[in-house]
């Protein structure tokens, strides 16, 4: 027998002025991504010029300068950005205006650069701007790293000549607010901090950090400081976030433990469509490990040269097989109790398992 409710003319009318409305406010929502999207995600507005390739080479070529030239090294390269400046600027002067400052001088996105040696302490990680200017860099020396000595003075001179004359950064607005010396067991280290006063960018000042390590530059560092109020604030705020996300783990481990007797209820009874169970969570298993795959050069960024290369990548990728068969049995878990509990609220409803089929897209429901 037809279905009457299908053939009703006002339900029909009634159901293309709803199917209308969605697709009014998604072409809304379409529109509004389009205008916005620099704005809410302003990392999607960055104008990379240089490839992955371009800013290695950058690197490698500050990684001589600095005395780090070294054969057979790891290197790998990630895009990253300085989360506490982006969050600071976006807080106190919105995102329009933040975006404006952030893709312009202000030192905030940056391709970071890591060359290392497995096993061996000394390493150099360089941040470059999309543009191709240093950012910062930093050579990790052991403690016992032997080079000559020089006096305070001649490291400042050394310093203030690297900055303005290497990087070309001009000192006249920036102003020395730091320096000191600290003795290595087989040399004598010296840092120095200067701040421009002049630019302010609401309570916020551009700072440069040189440290001289024996007779050679080893670090540099340009950015932007965050005042201690602002720090101060922020934690308050963060601490508001933690407290909501702790409520929220409560219902979402309720969720799960519910789910799991639900399953062991649906499977005593024998209630489990095994087909659709395990094809679902192989699916997200395996969207899982392609994804944890694909964040391995951001692994490798963060190795750490005590273990051995190999040894590394052998756990990553172990790890990597574990993790998806934790999701694959999480996931069988889940699909088994909704399916089951499904079909027992929607016993006329077509079977989750047969919803791509051709004959259930074909049905109205």
């Amino acid at each position: 027998m037809e279905d009457k409710k299908a053939t009703n003319p006002r339900r029909r009318d009634h159901e293309k002025k709803w199917l209308l409305l969605l697709v009014l406010l998604g072409l809304i929502g379409m529109i509004t991504y389009c205008f916005k999207s620099n704005e809410v995600f302003p990392a999607a507005s960055i104008d990379l010029q240089l490839g992955q390739n371009k800013i290695q080479a950058i690197a490698k070529k500050w990684a001589i300068l600095a005395g780090y030239n070294k054969e057979n090294t790891k290197i790998s390269t990630i895009f990253d950005y300085d989360n506490e400046s982006k969050t600071f600027l976006e807080y106190e002067l919105g995102s329009k205006k933040a975006n404006a400052l952030m893709k312009g001088d202000l030192p905030v996105w940056y391709w970071s650069t890591r060359l290392c040696q497995p096993l061996q302490m000394e390493q150099f990680l360089c941040q470059i701007n999309p543009s191709g200017q240093l950012v910062a860099f930093v050579r990790q020396l052991p403690n016992d790293y032997v080079l000559p000595s020089i006096s305070h003075g001649k490291a400042f001179a050394l310093a203030k000549d690297f900055v303005e004359t290497k990087v070309g950064l001009p000192l006249s607005k920036f102003t020395r607010i730091k320096h000191g010396t600290t003795s290595q067991i087989k040399r004598s280290d010296h840092f120095f901090t200067w701040e421009n006063k002049e630019d302010s960018f609401a309570g916020a000042h551009l700072r440069i950090d040189v440290n001289i390590s024996g007779n050679q530059v080893t670090t540099f560092d340009h950015y932007l400081h965050v005042p201690e109020s602002w720090e101060r604030k922020f934690s308050k705020l963060r601490a508001y976030n933690e407290l909501l996300t702790d409520v929220a783990s409560v219902f979402f481990s309720i969720l799960n433990v519910a789910t799991v007797f639900i399953f062991l209820w649906a499977f005593s009874g024998g209630f489990i469509r095994w087909r659709f169970a395990v094809i679902t969570a192989l699916f997200v298993s395996l969207v899982s490990l392609a994804e944890t795959l694909n964040s391995l050069p951001r692994a490798i960024h963060s190795y750490s040269t005590t273990i051995a290369f190999d040894a590394f990548l052998t756990d990553y990728y172990v790890s990597s097989l574990t993790s998806a068969a934790s999701t694959f049995l999480q996931s069988a878990v889940l699909a088994g109790a909704a399916e089951a509990l499904y079909r027992l609220s929607f016993p006329n409803k077509v079977a989750l398992e047969n919803i791509f089929t051709k004959g259930s897209l074909a049905l109205r429901q």
